[in-house]
């Protein structure tokens, strides 16, 4: 199957090749359009390009239809930076489990979202909190605190789930000992 894949985008990317050769704007873009929506691989470049072949006015409608058609992801995040639509890529965050893609674009959105930012590491370290790990585990968690730290409004957020934990979880020896690091 990954053959088969792997063969019709390069069919894509010849047909693209070709269009644009002709001069065939219409048929580009269409090919440009299927590449950026049908491959997960693909790269900003291609979008940018496709951009590029539309008026200001035309791209709107195109590019909101296109975000609306792929799945949240990087590539996704990549392409609402771009456009700085930083509303709609903070929403990605809000819904995906992706912590590199929230750590990713964390300074990007700190300053004009703190308190969203702050609610979803929020959300991720008290979900990581409720299982006991290892110690390994217990600095991830820390790391996730320091992070928040770094966002305004962040140290009063974490002093008050450091606080929390200490009562809630002070049997965990790793865990207290991680977060007197925080």
């Amino acid at each position: 199957p990954y053959t088969t894949l792997f063969r019709s985008k390069r069919d894509i990317e010849l047909k693209k090749d070709i269009y644009k050769k002709q001069g065939n704007t219409e048929a580009y873009r269409e090919e440009l359009k299927n590449l950026i929506l049908f491959f997960n691989d693909t790269n900003l470049e291609d979008y940018v390009e496709l951009r590029s072949l539309f008026s200001d006015k035309e791209w709107i409608k195109e590019r909101d239809s296109i975000i609306e058609q792929l799945t949240p992801g990087r590539f996704l995040c990549e392409i609402l930076e771009t456009e700085q639509l930083y509303e709609q890529l903070l929403d990605v965050l809000l819904r995906s489990d992706d912590k590199y893609l929230l750590h990713q674009y964390t300074d990007l959105l700190s300053e004009k979202y703190p308190e969203q930012l702050l609610q979803i590491y929020r959300e991720n370290v008290e979900k990581q909190a409720e299982s006991t790990g290892s110690r390994k585990h217990y600095y991830q968690i820390v790391e996730e605190l320091r992070i928040m730290k770094s966002i305004i409004g962040g140290d009063k957020v974490v002093d008050e789930i450091i606080k929390k934990w200490k009562i809630q979880y002070r049997n965990r020896s790793a865990m207290m000992d991680e977060l007197n690091r925080a």
